[in-house]
């Protein structure tokens, strides 16, 4: 049994979010690890940490940009 919060990981309900969880979790959640690096330098800790926008990063990790759309 699920808590309502628990619905919005679901793909068949209205405003499914499973995929915004997944990549927060993952790519994205280590750039925000070095979110120091960004407020000193100001300049972006994703292409710190992956040497390219997070664009041409799912363009080149196809797997991982399979989060951006519904299954």
């Amino acid at each position: 049994m699920l808590i309502p919060l628990g619905n919005y990981l679901r793909s068949d309900v209205p405003d499914f979010q499973k995929a915004r969880v997944i990549m927060n979790s993952e790519e994205q959640y280590q750039a925000w690890s070095e979110i120091i690096y960004s407020i000193q330098t100001g300049k972006s800790a994703f292409e710190h940490l992956y040497g390219m926008n997070l664009l041409d990063y799912y363009a080149q990790n196809p797997e991982a940009g399979k989060t951006l759309t519904r299954p």
